[in-house]
């Protein structure tokens, strides 16, 4: 946590310490090298004690994304970088979020259990709940980026631009101008369609 120029606020100091900031302030969270997100918000902060408390911030304000952090403890939604919005932090952790978002569908992992490089990227106005894990709703313009991306048995799509629905973690429907790639036992057919997709 690294507090920023600009804002007011109350400070209580014992003995040249930093007891407690109460206020309004702009500051950064930073994770080892990494910036995650920076804003300014309202709220409280205590410092790390000699005791091995950790340091806690709770407030609510404005924040933009500086990474990509993960909504679900699996891995398979992210909030991109660049997503800012209206949010609330509780015990350093971000609890929601509300404004433009960028929200990242990563690829299921391929046949041999490795990781994929397939994401689709969703942007619109709209809300995640962090502290869940959730992602309740979400619907907005989506874009592919790297390999093809595998949506059923099967199907897969190499290029997207459409409307993408999520629905619970689960992309729900796909809307719009696609490339798809469909095999099944050998047999291989490729084009560009107006898809309508929905699980």
């Amino acid at each position: 946590f690294v507090m920023g120029e600009g804002g007011g606020f109350n400070c209580d100091i014992t003995d040249n310490k930093i007891d407690a900031i109460d206020g309004s302030f702009n500051f950064k969270v930073k994770q080892g090298k990494d910036e995650l997100f920076k804003g300014s918000v309202s709220g409280n902060y205590k410092p790390a004690s000699e005791g091995g408390a950790e340091s806690t911030l709770n407030a609510k304000g404005s924040i933009t994304l500086q990474k990509d952090m993960d909504i679900d403890k699996e891995g398979k939604f992210q909030l991109g970088a660049g997503s800012e919005g209206g949010a609330e932090i509780k015990d350093n952790r971000l609890q929601t979020i509300t404004g433009k978002l960028i929200v990242i569908i990563n690829g299921p992992k391929t046949a041999d259990g490795k990781k994929s490089d397939s994401k689709i990227k969703v942007t619109a106005t709209g809300s995640v709940d962090l502290e869940e894990g959730k992602v309740t709703k979400f619907e907005g313009k989506a874009a592919l980026s790297g390999g093809a991306f595998v949506i059923a048995s099967g199907l897969s799509l190499t290029r997207l631009d459409a409307t993408v629905t999520i629905i619970n973690n689960e992309l729900q429907k796909i809307a719009g101008g696609a490339g798809i790639k469909y095999e099944n036992k050998g047999f291989t057919v490729t084009g560009d369609a107006q898809l309508e997709w929905e699980k």
